[in-house]
């Protein structure tokens, strides 16, 4: 499905692996990360944005709604709005609305970004000025800064325990390994990492 988006299977393969690597980075499963990929490659070429963009503004966006302690379902409202004010060249009122409410961390690092208070990016709105060009760019360069708060942030067993189950799901269809040994396979790269915990997996299969 991302082959329609990035051009070649090839390109799809290692778009797809670094979306797997998102999701299990924020502890989100996999089908939420390559919609939000998909939600802004649709606008590519409205923003100016190369495929390799759109990765590290998923990835950054991602990171910021986790930062932020935004549900998935938030997130996804969220950058729904913010996908539609990009395509239509400025936000307006309830698409700034929704980014506030709902991933607030979004909204702070774009205003960091463009040195504007939460106060000053409303006026801006309300005046025409939040632009496609200057949220886009604004979140590209929030990038380090988000990665570097990113990795600040302690790992929870629940974000470990979706990253193993979106490895599973993906090995399992890429594997000729019996699927027993694959689950203890993927397990141990888990506890070699420092969690020691046993996994039933989404097929109900457990190994410790």
């Amino acid at each position: 499905r991302l082959q329609r988006f990035t051009g070649s299977s090839a390109s799809a393969e290692k778009t797809f692996k670094k979306l797997v690597g998102t999701a299990n980075a924020v502890g989100s499963e996999i089908g939420n990360i390559t919609s939000i990929f998909e939600r802004f490659s649709l606008i590519r070429e409205d923003i100016g944005a190369t495929n390799g963009q759109i990765i590290t503004m998923t990835d950054t966006l991602a990171k910021l709604g986790a930062i932020g302690g935004s549900s998935g379902e938030e997130i996804s409202r969220a950058l729904t709005q913010l996908s539609q004010g990009l395509a239509g060249g400025v936000l307006r009122a309830e698409e700034f609305n929704s980014i506030i409410e709902q991933t607030p961390e979004v909204a702070k690092a774009i205003g960091e970004q463009m040195g504007l208070s939460l106060g000053q990016m409303r006026k801006a709105m309300l005046a025409g000025e939040l632009t496609s060009e200057k949220v886009f760019k604004a979140i590209l360069g929030a990038t380090e800064k988000t990665n570097k708060e990113f990795e600040e942030m302690p790992k929870s067993i629940a974000i470990a325990s979706q990253a193993l189950t979106n490895d599973l799901l993906v090995d399992i269809k890429s594997s000729t390994i019996p699927l027993n040994a694959r689950v203890k396979l993927v397990a141990s790269s888990y506890s070699d990492r420092g969690f020691g915990f046993g996994v039933a997996g989404p097929f109900g299969v457990l190994t410790t």
